[in-house]
């Protein structure tokens, strides 16, 4: 049985060189919160990162998001109790 009350944000930390993913998770209305300063390296050189999040309150779309963002895609869920 899937426990549906407990997930309540998604965070994750895209490129700051990634206009595609950022443009993803922005249409599905994820939010920057902040910046990590030389948090990857990419071709021998430290970018930032934006840190991004969602709250979510309903279980289909949290995992319709998480499909979406397949392997490919970093992220970090939170959960609270």
């Amino acid at each position: 049985k899937e426990n549906k009350s407990c997930l309540k944000k998604i965070y994750l930390e895209v490129s700051k060189n990634n206009l595609e993913g950022i443009s993803f998770y922005t249409k599905m209305n994820f939010k920057t919160i902040y910046t990590r300063k030389k948090y990857f390296i990419y071709k021998n050189k430290k970018v930032d990162a934006l840190v991004m999040n969602k709250i979510y309150y309903k279980w289909k779309k949290i995992k319709s998001i998480l499909n979406l963002m397949g392997a490919k895609w970093m992220c970090m869920i939170q959960t609270e109790l």
